[in-house]
């Protein structure tokens, strides 16, 4: 799985629940939304989606919000 975080506050939560120690997230990587997004509607050359991987990972904030206006 490739989680996806949209807030940096979510990656430090998601890293202290896990126990990684502070200094790890040093090597997350960091992709603007834009190159993403560009890179996932580009053909595959052997029809294997590379993105099946992808999990958006919302924040509870988020979540709460989206089932309230449910």
């Amino acid at each position: 799985m490739l989680p996806i975080f949209l807030n940096p506050n979510d990656v430090r939560a998601a890293y202290d629940s896990v126990g990684l120690p502070a200094e790890a997230l040093s090597r997350v990587k960091v992709l603007e939304l834009r190159q993403l997004l560009d890179m996932m509607s580009q053909e595959t050359p052997d029809a294997v989606n590379p993105w099946r991987a992808v999990r958006f990972v919302a924040s509870a904030a988020a979540t709460k919000l989206a089932q309230e206006l449910a």
